[in-house]
């Protein structure tokens, strides 16, 4: 589904993109598996991103539907609210993407 336009509020699962940036693939794995037990359809980006010292939650837009999107998967991930962003360039693939530094402790890695 990456290359699926997103339509705002559709009915399927919130489409969640993990993209590593300094994370074990064994933290991107269970990232994915936790976020998919919440509910989330998730996939793995298989580029890396550039390095991040923290993880980042980014929303495609500040609309409370995106932004209680990112709060879900924070808490999913065990990260805090303010661990969510508003791209600076919106991504109508995906309603959030995780940008997974090597500072997550995911519930099954822990």
């Amino acid at each position: 589904f990456p290359e699926a336009m997103l339509v705002p509020g559709h009915p399927g699962l919130r489409r969640v993109v993990i993209q590593p940036a300094g994370a074990t693939l064994g933290a991107a794995t269970a990232a994915r598996l936790d976020l998919m037990s919440a509910g989330f359809g998730v996939v793995v980006d298989p580029t890396e991103a550039e390095f991040a010292a923290q993880t980042s939650i980014v929303v495609p837009d500040g609309s409370a539907a995106s932004t209680a999107a990112g709060r879900d998967v924070a808490a999913a991930l065990g990260l805090p609210a303010s661990a969510v962003s508003i791209a600076s360039a919106p991504d109508a693939t995906v309603d959030v993407r995780v940008i997974l530094g090597p500072d997550v402790k995911v519930a099954r890695a822990r």
